[in-house]
């Protein structure tokens, strides 16, 4: 039987068919770490916004009621500032969170259709092997038939007498 004229094209393709699911496999990789670390800042996030209401309820209830010293108001103040400055930064960082999660999903995306196309190309070829293995086949049974036939005639002829 002949051997598949493109079986290196073949093989060039199942390589890069290979390496864009190993591509693809990283992107989605990359873009759950992401997703996790956005969720983990936005946690954050939530969780500074609940602490400052209570220190705020705090002071303006120690305030309303004049329960506390100024001392220990200014203190509250004090962290309560701290605490917005906490809160801006874990709100920047959640939003730099936020786009590198977009271009992890853009990254997914041009994984997802380099695959895709890589797929196609190898599907094409083997589409191709297909239909030349089809045909080799007839040619070989076309073969095999005329040597069957020729054999046959070689058979049926008298032959001269000596």
């Amino acid at each position: 039987m002949n051997k598949y004229p493109l079986k290196r094209m073949l093989a060039v393709r199942e390589l890069r068919e290979d390496q864009a699911a190993r591509d693809l496999r990283n992107a989605l990789d990359e873009l759950a770490t992401a997703v996790a670390f956005w969720e983990a800042r936005k946690a954050e996030v939530v969780e500074c916004r609940h602490f400052m209401r209570r220190k705020e309820m705090e002071l303006a209830g120690a305030t309303v009621g004049l329960k506390i010293e100024t001392g220990a108001a200014r203190g509250l103040q004090r962290e309560l500032a701290a605490w917005r400055y906490r809160l801006e930064e874990a709100e920047a960082v959640m939003e730099a969170a936020a786009a590198a999660v977009e271009t992890a999903q853009a990254h997914c995306e041009a994984a997802r259709s380099a695959y895709q196309a890589k797929m196609k190309d190898k599907h094409k070829i083997e589409n191709h092997r297909g239909i030349w293995q089809a045909q080799a086949d007839k040619e070989a049974e076309a073969a095999e038939e005329d040597e069957l036939e020729e054999s046959a005639n070689n058979n049926a002829k008298p032959k001269p007498a000596q």
